[in-house]
Parts: C-alpha cells; sequence; structure tokens
C-alpha cells in the first residue's frame, strides 16, 4: 500500500494519532497504519479500493458522523 498524502488525513492523523507533520513520509505511513488498525484495516491484506474508501471517506466523515 502507497498512501497518498492527503491535507484532510494528515490533519487528522496529527490529532489522533501523533503524526507530526514534518513532510517524512514514513512517519505519515506509520500513523495512517495505526489508525488502519483501529479500523480495522490490515495494510498487508487490503485492495486499494478497500484502503482507499476507509481512508478518504471514513476521515473525510468523521465530523460530518458526529454532528
Amino acid at each position: 500500500m502507497f498512501p497518498i498524502y492527503d491535507r484532510v488525513n494528515a490533519d487528522y492523523l496529527e490529532e489522533h494519532f501523533s503524526y507530526k507533520d514534518d513532510k517524512d513520509y514514513r512517519k505519515y505511513i506509520d500513523a495512517y497504519a495505526r489508525f488502519c488498525g483501529k479500523i480495522g484495516v490490515d495494510l498487508e491484506t487490503a485492495d486499494d479500493k478497500q484502503e482507499g474508501f476507509y481512508v478518504d471517506k471514513f476521515i473525510n466523515n468523521i465530523d460530518k458522523d458526529a454532528k
């Protein structure tokens, strides 16, 4: 898996998964993997469609779902 760096995702990972946005892609991947583990996505076995769905849709809809 090669997650795309996304500003919304980075902001969420920074707030909830101790990601420090210093443009270090390895740190981004580590935080991203922790997030995926929390929602039950195994990055070793997830296909691109599933992985993209969870990260892009889930994070982008967190605030909407809370309202």
